[in-house]
């Protein structure tokens, strides 16, 4: 298998045989997934499924073969539903990006103002990659905030459970 996942959505697996062989081979659509994913062999659309499900691919398979896809990534927001105080406003939501927790935090690293001034649908309108910062994404509008991977998160303040919500004027 080849893949730079979570960095690349695609991945690639190569079939090393002997000899010809009759095989399935199942290939999981996560059910994260935000759309139908195609999965190819040698380089020709094979099937496709959709999220949750599972493809099968029943064939001969031969040395040198080729099952390819892309992961179909997209965000999701998710409303914190606990009751610590603060948090018990229906204002806080995590930000996913396929399987992964993004973490909120201030590019300048500044200890206050985690809040993003949209109501979530905005916030998913807002959100602009970072050149060069695989999996990093921009606040449009609100400066200077930027999501990251959790597990990217070192010793600086973050949240993964923002107070999400327009401004009132």
């Amino acid at each position: 298998m080849e893949a730079r996942f979570p960095y690349e959505p695609g991945v690639e697996l190569h079939v090393r045989a002997g000899s010809p062989r009759q095989a399935r081979i199942r290939v999981r659509v996560p059910a994260w997934a935000t759309a139908a994913m195609a999965v190819s062999v040698n380089g020709r659309e094979a099937a496709v499924g959709g999220p949750g499900s599972y493809v099968c691919l029943d064939r001969e398979w031969r040395h040198g073969d080729v099952v390819a896809f892309v992961l179909p990534l997209g965000f999701r927001t998710t409303l914190y539903r606990g009751s610590e105080a603060g948090f018990d406003d229906g204002c806080h939501y995590a930000l996913e990006y396929g399987p992964l927790l993004l973490a909120l935090r201030r590019t300048d690293g500044g200890p206050e103002g985690l809040d993003v001034p949209l109501d979530p649908q905005r916030l998913l309108a807002a959100l602009r990659p970072l050149p060069g910062q695989p999996l990093h994404f921009a606040v449009a509008g609100a400066p200077p905030l930027e999501y990251v991977p959790y597990f990217e998160v070192q010793d600086e303040a973050f949240t993964c459970f923002p107070r999400v919500r327009a401004e009132e004027p």
